[in-house]
């Protein structure tokens, strides 16, 4: 049986729940699987609930030695979240992980090599999460998390997960990236230094090319090489004057229309192994409109 038919006689969607926020303050993201699952996510998408895995971080200390905030914790639940999306795929489903932040895409990538092999990687983010032990001014594995599954930020990679890279630069997607200006204040790495054979669609490209016109590059770049992908999506990547449920909102212009096309136009692959969500932030969101609201995008993507 061939890759790409492995993934597609799947039995559905399994929703798995990975409250994994890595400030170790317990902010509002680790609330983000429950929104989502009372504004109906988990019946809109058919789905099976595994229910939320035991991933919340709680050491806010950074490691003097690796650089990260609450590491042996992340590095526990990274391993557990490799085992599940390694599992569910195996017994047939394919997984949707509901973070939390994009800590969480490291063992979600471990989990998809340990059943598929070498994979790409789709990153639908406001920000390339293109920092380092070394640049960061947060500690936050989320905003290593791209230098960490390439490789770049090696020595973190390697600590984290035992080796690096996770995906090769090469086969990376990147679209949404709004980002550049904070970088370059913080001296950190562009793409062209750190992943320079990533492809990337920032946000002005998304807006030059059209939602529509950027998904079917997207989806011309993934299905005509082959190879399985992992679809991440980071919710910042909604600009946050129309979605200000955020942590680390970015001006990125792209609305929910423009989101929903780029994705649903993803969803609709035969090599689409996983999704994972993250970013989403409930303490931003007392009333759950924007839950609902995201939900309603996911749900028209995904279903």
């Amino acid at each position: 049986m061939s890759t790409a038919e492995q993934i597609t006689t799947t039995r559905g969607w399994l929703v798995i729940g990975a409250p994994m926020e890595g400030s170790g303050t317990r902010r509002g993201e680790i609330g983000a699987p429950d929104s989502f699952r009372q504004a109906g996510l988990v019946a809109a998408l058919a789905a099976v609930d595994f229910g939320d895995l035991p991933v919340v971080i709680t050491d806010s200390r950074r490691d003097p030695a690796v650089g990260i905030i609450g590491f042996d914790q992340i590095v526990a639940g990274t391993a557990l979240i490799a085992d599940t999306v390694s599992s569910a795929l195996m017994t047939g489903w394919r997984p949707f992980l509901l973070g939390g932040c994009c800590s969480i895409l490291p063992g979600a990538l471990v989990g998809l090599r340990r059943h598929s092999g070498p994979a790409k990687l789709v990153f639908v983010d406001g920000h390339l999460d293109l920092f380092t032990p070394g640049d960061t001014r947060t500690g936050e594995l989320a905003g290593m998390a791209l230098s960490v599954v390439t490789g770049y930020a090696a020595e973190a990679a390697n600590a984290l997960v035992g080796s690096s890279p996770l995906v090769e630069p090469g086969d990376v997607l990147a679209i949404g990236d709004a980002d550049g200006a904070r970088r370059r204040t913080a001296k950190a790495a562009e793409a062209a230094t750190a992943i320079p054979d990533a492809r990337i669609l920032d946000a002005a490209a998304v807006h030059t090319m059209g939602a529509r016109a950027t998904a079917e590059r997207a989806a011309a770049l993934i299905d005509g090489e082959g190879m399985p992908f992992w679809l991440h999506l980071d919710v910042d990547v909604l600009d946050g004057t129309v979605m200000p449920a955020l942590s680390f909102p970015a001006s990125t212009g792209i609305g929910y229309l423009e989101a929903e096309v780029l994705l649903k136009t993803l969803a609709s692959s035969p090599l689409l192994a996983g999704v994972s969500v993250a970013g989403f932030n409930t303490r931003q969101d007392p009333r759950g409109e924007h839950a609902r609201r995201v939900t309603k995008m996911l749900t028209t993507a995904f279903a």
